[in-house]
């Protein structure tokens, strides 16, 4: 795997260096040539721009019901994983990969979700960047400054901006959610799932102190603790996911 990474990265470096040659027309320019650290540094800004511009056409072509689909679909080949044969030795460390993925997904789809609705709908964008009840500085999209400089850079304009912040936005913290929605939607997100927080915590343990709890305490997990948290995930995603088309068909 790493082999292929490697050759990815030497593939990618050899485009850079032919496009900063290509600009200096010098075939024998390196890192010591005069203005090749500036050639570098606009080299990468165009590849964010063209990073920026593929993902605002991804959420454009797809259907924010899709990333809800993608996830049920998700969480059952999660289910097939927990189902099959693993020997006590690797047990605790399939499960816990299931549980923090299952989490992941979770994330994922909010993500995605929020972001589709982001660029196909006007008015969300303009809640979102205008709304009054954000009071962590962090989610306050709209009141960050951008210079003339970034907004001109950007492709997508300030949608593309936005995806991009939105990206910074950690969507396994459910209180993040519940603000991004509200600013969205000008409504309370009441989801009755509430032993989401504690999964998405237990995902904190695994991720940040290898499975050992804030007491020091080694965190063992069963099977049925995992499909215990895909169906609070599942759970969760159908609210949120119904919270949506209830607030778009209003």
């Amino acid at each position: 795997m790493s082999s292929i990474k490697d050759h990815i990265f030497d593939l990618e470096e050899q485009a850079k260096i032919d496009w900063i040659q290509e600009q200096m027309e010098d075939c024998d320019a390196d890192e010591n040539s005069p203005g090749w650290y500036e050639l570098e540094e606009e080299y990468a800004s165009i590849m964010e721009g063209q990073d920026a511009e593929a993902e605002y056409q991804w959420y454009l072509k797809n259907s924010y019901s899709h990333f809800y689909e993608n996830l049920r679909t998700e969480l059952e080949n999660l289910h097939k994983v927990l189902n099959g044969a693993f020997s006590k030795g690797t047990e605790q460390v399939v499960l816990r990969m299931s549980y923090v993925h299952a989490v992941t997904i979770l994330e994922t789809f909010i993500s995605d979700y929020v972001k589709t609705l982001i660029v196909k709908n006007e008015n969300l964008l303009s809640n979102l960047l205008n709304s009054q009840s954000i009071t962590n500085k962090k989610l306050n999209i709209g009141e960050l400054r951008f210079t003339l400089k970034d907004i001109y850079n950007s492709k997508t304009g300030v949608t593309g901006i936005v995806l991009e912040e939105l990206s910074k936005v950690s969507f396994h913290n459910i209180s993040h959610v519940t603000i991004i929605l509200k600013a969205m939607f000008n409504s309370d997100f009441r989801y009755r799932t509430r032993s989401i927080g504690a999964v998405a915590n237990l995902r904190h343990d695994f991720i940040h102190r290898n499975g050992v709890d804030t007491d020091g305490k080694v965190i063992i997990l069963q099977t049925s603790d995992v499909l215990n948290a895909i169906e609070t995930i599942d759970n969760f995603a159908d609210e949120l996911h119904r919270f949506i088309i209830d607030a778009l068909n209003a």
